[in-house]
């Protein structure tokens, strides 16, 4: 009968005889034990049964007949072999099966630690975002307050240069008013001891008299002039005593500014290192997906050789010599 060989199969000793896929086989004995004798390819020798699909199935099956003990013990030997070939491929199998297994662990952990990292680099990037808002809006209040303090300065300073202008015009005022109510004490006292001097005189008196109130008048004119003085004097100091509050409140928000610029200083340094833990993220997620990309092709390397040793049935345990 013939056949055809539906898996390749290499012979492990010289009494069986090798073939791939689709070779055609001649049958001439089906041993009970599952392992066939025939020919291939010029090669008369056994082969497993499982791995060939028969055909033609005119010729009856016979039972194996003729041998000797000398091939009976090689082939009994092959058997032993076989069986630890066999024992070995299914430890292979069941290692390869649990490497599966521990690749697709190591997987899933990779998956986690990249659901991980992205979740801390949505968290990074807002944190970052309100950093810079709140960096934005720092910048922007100190740049009112900078324009604020620069205005009001400039406006104290013009007030500060006027009031002591006014300060300067009125000193001059006051010794000017001091001379002259000296001038006039001297000439009130040179005209009245000139009076008692002639006080026999109707007329010096008439005309000592009339001076005399001119004198009054000119002292009280003085007595005016130097309350006005005194009254200006009182204002340049409430003035004064004005500039030195703008003055301290100046200092003040200049040392808010200050504090402003520090504490701007502090939030950049922040921003800044978010965003290095930030850029770590991303090359830690990235280099994860690649680990889980990596794992992922291995474990279906892996899975796809399991796959092919399952497809192919392994051979018959036992063989019986042809007798």
């Amino acid at each position: 009968m013939r056949g055809r060989a539906l898996y390749p199969y290499s012979a492990r000793d010289k009494t069986e005889i090798s073939f791939q896929v689709g070779d055609q086989l001649l049958i001439t004995i089906i041993g009970e034990d599952g392992w066939y004798t025939g020919e291939c390819r010029q090669q008369f020798g056994l082969f497993p049964g499982n791995y060939v699909k028969i055909e033609e199935t005119q010729v009856p099956q016979t039972q194996a007949v003729g041998g000797n003990d000398l091939i009976i013990k090689s082939l009994e030997d092959e058997m032993a072999k076989l069986r630890v070939k066999l024992e070995e491929e299914t430890r292979q199998r069941q290692e390869s099966e649990q490497r599966n297994a521990n690749l697709e662990q190591r997987l899933q952990s990779a998956q986690e630690q990249l659901a991980a990292a992205a979740k801390q680099k949505d968290d990074l990037d807002a944190q970052s975002q309100t950093l810079q808002q709140r960096l934005q809006a720092i910048r922007q209040h100190e740049q009112e307050q900078v324009t604020s303090l620069q205005t009001q300065l400039g406006e104290a300073q013009a007030e500060l240069a006027g009031t002591k202008s006014a300060l300067e015009e009125a000193q001059r005022t006051k010794c000017v008013l001091q001379n002259e109510v000296e001038e006039f004490r001297a000439l009130l006292n040179s005209q009245v001891q000139g009076a008692m001097d002639q006080s026999t005189s109707t007329q010096s008196l008439e005309a000592l008299t009339a001076e005399v109130g001119l004198l009054r008048t000119a002292r009280a004119a003085g007595e005016k002039i130097q309350a006005d003085l005194q009254q200006a004097l009182a204002d340049v100091q409430a003035k004064t005593k004005d500039l030195a509050a703008k003055a301290s409140a100046v200092e003040m928000m200049r040392k808010q500014v200050a504090k402003l610029r520090k504490c701007n200083a502090i939030l950049e340094k922040e921003l800044s290192t978010a965003v290095k833990e930030s850029a770590a993220s991303v090359e830690e997620a990235q280099r994860l997906a690649i680990y889980s990309k990596g794992l992922e092709e291995e474990s279906n390397k892996l899975w796809k050789q399991i796959q092919d040793a399952s497809s192919r049935p392994l051979p018959p345990g036992n063989r019986t010599l042809p007798l």
